[in-house]
Parts: C-alpha cells; structure tokens; sequence
C-alpha cells in the first residue's frame, strides 16, 4: 500500500470546485407578519464556485481530521411563491463555512492501481450573507443582512497517491449551512405587509477536486 495513503502525520489541502444549491423557502421569522399565513418565497440560488483550503493530520492507518475554510461567493436566489402568482423575488448570497472533519478511509488495491475511498462527517459554523432582496411579491423588498450560524455536512471521495507525499482527491460533500435570514423591509406596496424579516434553510451539495501535501 503507498505510504501516502496510511502514513501518520500532517498535511495540507486545497480543493476547487462547485456548489449547487438545495431548495429555499424563505417564510416569516415572526408569525404571519410580512408574507402572510403559509406564504413562503420558493426557489433555490443556483450554483457558485467552491474555494477550500484546509490543514490536518492522519492518526491511524483508516482515520484522519482536519479543519477546513471555504468559500461560496456568488450564489443568487431567484424564485417564485407557493401561491403561483407568478411573483418574482431575487437576491445574492456569498457564504463563508470553516468546518472541523473527520474521515474514515479505505485503502484498497484494484487492478487500476491503488485507491482510497472515504467517507466524512463535518461540524462547525458557516457565516451567510444575503444583500439587498427585491420582491414583487411585496411589491418591494428587503435589506441585506449577515447571519452566523451551525454548520454540518456529510461527504464521500476517493483518492489517488501522486507518490509518498502528495494525493489527488475528488469527493462529493453535502453541507447545511443553516439560515440565511434578510433585514427588515424596506420598502412594500401590498396593504398589510409587514417590517419584519424573512429567513431560510440554506444548504449546498458540492463536486471539488483537490490536492492533500503529506509532511
């Protein structure tokens, strides 16, 4: 088996790629406020690029742990209503996520040489940034705002040894990025329409290819 695959010892990482996101459905942080009962702001925020880097460290032959910081800088909402009133309702979205990790390897030999495949479980804290939210759902929108909040995620990969210090990775990861919330209304021309904010599950499934540096 490669020494890089089972070697204890630090390393560092840098991986590049995509995230997609999951559904939003924006509803009212206070009760039936501003978009009224069971109204809800529904669409997803398309995909951005995805920048990591990260430092760690294998303790055993099949575990590891490492702590990574990401960068998810140009998603953008746009979608409709739960109503179909063909409401048009679109924002940008920028989310920064640092996450501890821990893996759990499998080293095999194949007769396309050897592989490592992996499967890992992250927590930590991911800071999400919705700017300004025009709506015509509320004939108007809403500020911009920043929210910190849990983050978690759950992933699988497989790599390949570029010698005894260096893999190439490519992995497939799921991460909750808890809430992304707006400011206040801004402005609104429907009658009844309340100030307060509105506020969704934000989460993303993400494609990267990377490189680990074995020390």
């Amino acid at each position: 088996m490669p020494a890089a695959f089972i070697r204890p010892g630090p390393y560092l990482r840098i991986d590049g790629g995509g995230a997609f996101s999951g559904p939003l459905r924006f509803r009212d942080t206070s009760f039936n406020t501003t978009l009224g009962a069971g109204n809800r702001l529904t669409g997803d925020a398309g995909s951005s690029p995805l920048g990591t880097v990260g430092i760690g460290a294998r303790f055993l032959p099949l575990f590891r742990a490492d702590v990574t910081a990401s960068a998810i800088p140009s998603l953008r909402f746009s979608g409709g209503d739960n109503l179909g009133t063909g409401s048009v309702n679109i924002a940008q979205i920028r989310s920064e996520v640092v996450l501890a990790n821990a893996y759990f390897d499998f080293p095999v030999l194949t007769i396309f040489g050897p592989l490592q495949p992996y499967f890992d479980v992250g927590l930590g804290a991911a800071r999400n940034k919705i700017g300004a939210m025009s709506s015509t759902f509320i004939g108007g929108g809403f500020a911009g705002h920043t929210e910190t909040d849990v983050a978690g995620s759950i992933g699988a990969g497989i790599a390949f040894p570029l010698g005894d210090h260096a893999l190439i990775d490519f992995a497939y990861k799921f991460i909750d990025l808890g809430e992304v919330r707006t400011g206040a209304v801004t402005s609104a021309t429907f009658p009844g329409t309340g100030t307060a904010p509105i506020k969704a599950d934000l989460t993303v499934h993400t494609l990267t290819a990377g490189l680990r540096f074995l020390f």
